[in-house]
């Protein structure tokens, strides 16, 4: 090998480290986010596992005030019913205060009547 072979073999040799050293540089840099990236990703999976269960409790307590509505509306039903006889009871009430009092008003007006035509002494 002569000396311009030499030179253009180191020349090149020379290229391929600087290309080397740029790569392993890139490579460095971009290693140097992995234990962030790693943090980060154990950070994301604990807040899944909060969620998750924050998703199970809420689960239940929304089960517990379905529960509650159902039982609710069961109990406003009775009412219901219970409100419908009272109002029923109190309109049979009225109409029977009103016959009493018609049959009251009206026998003392046919007594009363008796008595001025003289059938009846009072």
């Amino acid at each position: 090998m002569d000396n311009l072979e030499m030179v253009k073999e180191i020349t090149s040799l020379k290229e391929k480290v600087n290309s080397h050293d740029k790569r392993i540089e890139s490579v460095e840099s971009e290693s140097k986010v992995i234990p962030r990236l790693d943090e980060l990703l154990k950070m994301a999976i604990e807040t899944n596992k909060e969620q998750s269960q924050t998703m199970k409790e809420t689960s239940h307590t929304l089960k517990n005030i379905d529960n509650n509505i159902t039982l609710l509306n069961g109990k406003m039903e009775s009412l219901d019913d219970r409100v419908g006889e009272l109002e029923q009871g109190k309109k049979e009430f009225k109409k029977i205060r009103t016959d009493l009092i018609v049959k009251v008003v009206g026998g003392i007006i046919l007594a009363a009547f008796l008595v001025v035509l003289g059938l009846t002494k009072i």
